[in-house]
């Protein structure tokens, strides 16, 4: 994983975070903004190099904790267009497109940026965001071919990760 400072302002920040990671043990090394340009190719302020980086299947996550819920009461009810959700003080009421109605104590929204549609706009802010996956990189540079997680610091933050076949 290669968290690196977006901005001068940052650099402290990434500094102390390498302070608090190497303190713990993690396995961290701290790379100057040279050291990134010289390996990586791009600027930064700093980064943090960790020899470990957690990503997962979101998808495949998805599922097997709604199976655990649903072994434990949970009912779900997939591919369910919600029309209109009319909340009051004992929980919510969901109305679908097939005007069925499915009441509940509480609603969790995991339809990503979808939610908006059902969430009052007076309490949220919402960015773009995007994503895309390269064509397999015939020459692999040190980022796609090193199975690398890159972050950094900006807000919104900007995210890439590498596959084993050279995809960025």
């Amino acid at each position: 994983s290669l968290y690196f400072a977006d901005s001068r302002k940052d650099r402290g920040f990434i500094e102390t975070e390498f302070e608090i990671r190497q303190k713990n043990r993690f396995d961290v090394e701290f790379l100057t903004a040279d050291d990134v340009k010289k390996k990586y190719g791009f600027n930064s302020y700093g980064a943090i190099l960790s020899d470990h980086a957690a990503q997962m299947d979101p998808y495949l996550f998805t599922h097997h904790v709604l199976q655990h819920c649903v072994k434990n009461g949970l009912r779900v009810y997939d591919r369910t267009y919600v029309k209109k959700i009319k909340y009051e003080k004992e929980g919510v009421i969901a109305e679908t497109d097939q005007k069925n109605f499915v009441r509940a104590k509480k609603i969790i929204y995991a339809n990503g940026y979808e939610a908006v549609q059902y969430i009052d706009r007076k309490l949220i802010q919402l960015y773009s965001t995007y994503a895309i996956a390269s064509e397999n990189l015939l020459k692999p540079n040190e980022i796609s071919k090193n199975d690398l997680v890159l972050w950094n610091t900006a807000d919104p933050y900007f995210y890439m990760r590498s596959t084993a076949d050279h995809r960025i």
